[in-house]
């Protein structure tokens, strides 16, 4: 897989198919370890996250079971220790697993 050279903002906010290339590149050379809060908010976005949480979500993908990926973002005090996917698979909007 080509990997991107340059992230684009404008892409990760409106194609979920960006979001997964992306994210597999996020992942796998911990790109965001080490950033602060305002650095992820200028590069991902705010999306539904409170500054002031340790752990932030940004939605990946849905998968043809129904369940919904996120890339899950873990801050030590306002920097990023670490990083990490979560999927969450529901019935009839009640959360049964998560992985």
């Amino acid at each position: 897989m080509k990997e991107e050279k340059e992230f684009r903002k404008d892409l990760w906010e409106k194609f979920t198919g960006y979001r997964k290339k992306v994210t597999k590149i996020i992942i796998r050379h911990n790109c965001l370890v080490g950033k602060s809060k305002d650095e992820i908010i200028r590069l991902l976005g705010k999306e539904d996250n409170y500054y002031d949480l340790n752990e932030w979500s940004y939605f990946v993908k849905k998968n043809i079971f129904g369940g919904e990926t996120y890339l899950l973002v873990h801050f030590a005090g306002d920097f990023v220790e670490k990083q990490r996917l979560f999927t969450i698979y529901s019935y009839k909007n009640t959360p049964i697993l998560s992985i």
